[in-house]
């Protein structure tokens, strides 16, 4: 892995480091479950349960985070974000999609907060 800065990050022999901004993730609209629901009516809005789909301007970031976060060599993530309820929610919700996507399972990945 070559040192230094690429889009989207930055690169160490020891670590990466990547960036979130803002909301990468939002909840779906009631028509991306099923076109019927695209009129609201409170009696035809009940999702069993309520999912997240990536933002489109932040879809690209969102992709490469997922991706470096999926590497065989990533051991650890260190969240260095904002420790308010809301930036740790953006950032759990790209673990989720992260975790979803990965090819192995990493559920044993140590996540410590900084």
């Amino acid at each position: 892995m070559k040192v230094g800065e690429h889009a989207g990050y930055y690169d160490h022999p020891e670590y990466l480091i990547v960036n979130f901004y803002g909301h990468m993730t939002r909840l779906k609209n009631p028509d991306e479950y099923c076109t019927e629901w695209k009129r609201w009516e409170a009696r035809l809005l009940q999702p069993e349960t309520f999912e997240k789909v990536l933002i489109d301007d932040k879809k690209e970031q969102t992709e490469l985070v997922v991706s470096l976060i999926n590497k065989d060599e990533v051991v650890a993530l260190i969240n260095a974000g904002d420790a308010g309820r809301e930036g740790e929610g953006i950032q759990r919700d790209v673990y989720e999609i992260a975790f979803k996507k990965a090819k192995k399972k990493k559920t044993g990945l140590p996540l410590l907060d900084l």
